[in-house]
């Protein structure tokens, strides 16, 4: 496995995590790893009404309550996928950006360990020969 499979797997869980959350799911999500890091970039087809009411949140100052639930909601499904990738593998902190305007969201993970030292030691779960593409 490379890395950017790797990568496309998770880009394709991603998408259907957001999909059981929110009830539809992300026209377009991207996965990077760099070092112990995960960076999920997903494209979200907002109606206009979301979007008003999003504004409205952020007017409010509601939208950060709002985004930690979500993140409660998302990191034990996203846990479970990791797992499957290296048994140890666990988010040490996680940081979630929605932008209205802009028609995206983005997701980092921190993690404790270094995926892409772990895809070179092949101790990726299912990883024979794993490089960078």
């Amino acid at each position: 496995m490379e890395i950017r499979q790797l990568e496309k797997n998770l880009a394709m869980e991603s998408a259907r995590i957001g999909k059981k959350v929110i009830g539809r799911g992300p026209t377009e999500c991207r996965v990077r790893i760099i070092d112990s890091m995960i960076v999920i970039r997903c494209r979200l087809e907002m109606t206009q009404l979301e979007k008003l009411m999003y504004k409205h949140l952020e007017i409010s100052n509601v939208t950060h309550a709002m985004i930690e639930d979500y993140k409660k909601i998302l990191l034990p499904m996203i846990s479970v996928t990791l797992a499957s990738i290296h048994s140890d593998l666990e988010v040490t902190d996680s940081y979630l950006k929605l932008n209205t305007e802009g028609g995206f969201s983005v997701f980092i993970l921190n993690m404790n360990m270094d995926i892409e030292k772990l895809i070179a030691q092949e101790r990726v779960t299912g990883s024979k020969s794993v490089t960078r593409t």
